[in-house]
């Protein structure tokens, strides 16, 4: 896919139809927390094994 359209999103399900409701986490930008981040960046150079 390419991208979404303005008839279908990026996996090509088309808009029609469809409706969307407030996410009920409005403030939650999808980052993730300092600790979370740090673990997963230490883990991915491979500092860190499972369970540590």
């Amino acid at each position: 896919m390419t991208g979404s359209t303005p008839y279908a999103d990026s996996a090509g399900t088309p808009w029609a139809g469809r409706s969307f409701e407030p996410t009920p986490f409005p403030d939650d930008d999808g980052s993730a927390p300092p600790a979370v981040a740090s673990a997963l960046a230490r883990h991915g150079r491979g500092e860190v094994g499972q369970g540590v």
